[in-house]
């Protein structure tokens, strides 16, 4: 009896304390300039420097979705050919509520061609271009800048 009692309990238990983790994509916008490489930074809803991200759309891929996030949250302008995929991070997100989750963040590199002056989300978000070398340490998200440096060592 308590065994069976047992193998409900963990049923109804299990998955609340192992769910699976949330996926976001992400965009690393890359402005090459001659000798000069740079990525686009934006502000997150509560001011933190980021780079574009945010949860799956139907019926598109991680770099398309990326893409659109970039475009919509940084205003930048690439051709879809161009993207590739750069890697990935895990990071705990945090709602205003305070609850708490894992999140699996998909990044793609995405060329910058042109970076509009007007985008829709230009009045919610500051945007800035900083040296790619200096990137791990303008983000303001550990997970972030742990994986910009490996990024950065690594192409």
């Amino acid at each position: 009896m308590f065994r069976s009692l047992f193998r409900m309990l963990a049923a109804v238990v299990t998955p609340i304390l192992k769910r699976p983790k949330i996926v976001q994509f992400a965009a690393l916008c890359i402005c090459a300039n001659g000798d000069k490489t740079q990525i686009v930074l934006i502000t997150s809803s509560n001011g933190r420097w980021i780079i574009p991200k945010g949860w799956p759309e139907n019926g598109k891929s991680g770099a398309e979705t990326a893409a659109l996030e970039a475009w919509e949250e940084a205003g930048v302008i690439s051709k879809p050919e161009n993207f590739s995929f750069a890697g990935r991070f895990d990071t705990v997100k945090e709602r205003d509520s305070g609850l708490r989750f894992d999140c699996e963040t998909f990044v793609y590199v995405i060329p910058v061609d042109e970076l509009a002056d007007d985008y829709p989300e230009i009045s919610e978000r500051e945007r800035r271009l900083v040296d790619l070398d200096a990137a791990p340490e303008e983000v303001d998200d550990m997970d972030l800048s742990d994986f910009l440096r490996q990024w950065i060592a690594n192409r």
